[in-house]
């Protein structure tokens, strides 16, 4: 693949994201992507501390992310409500839960939304 098709890939990748939301901050999309790719790898959820560890976030950073990419905002609120002027709203892509086995340890995985997205950028990937 040259630079060029190379780059626009990666760009079409990023509209993928800003389809979702137009301001979305970077740290959201590595997140996604790392959580999809570890599930794949290790074919289990990777916890708040599995993805501080592969991206080199801090885990309170992180766990907002996650709060965020998931179907609540900060602050409790659920998707459907309107945000609050300059929040950020429930992206949906995530869902967060405590893992069965210890229940210190939060557990991230691909809503239907968020494996929705991960397929198309997939399919930008191939071709």
């Amino acid at each position: 693949m040259s630079k060029t098709a190379a780059l626009r890939t990666v760009s079409r990748v990023v509209q993928e994201f800003r389809v979702i939301e137009p301001d979305m901050p970077a740290n959201y999309v590595a997140i996604v992507l790392f959580v999809a790719k570890f599930i794949e790898d290790n074919h289990e959820d990777p916890s708040i501390g599995d993805i501080s560890n592969g991206l080199g976030i801090t885990r309170p950073s992180v766990s907002r992310a996650a709060l965020a990419l998931s179907s609540r905002r900060l602050g409790g609120s659920r998707a459907t409500e309107e945000r609050p002027a300059g929040g950020r709203k429930a992206l949906g892509l995530l869902e967060r839960e405590a893992d069965f086995r210890d229940l210190r340890l939060t557990r991230c995985r691909l809503s239907a939304k968020g494996s929705a997205l991960i397929s198309r950028i997939i399919d930008l990937t191939k071709g």
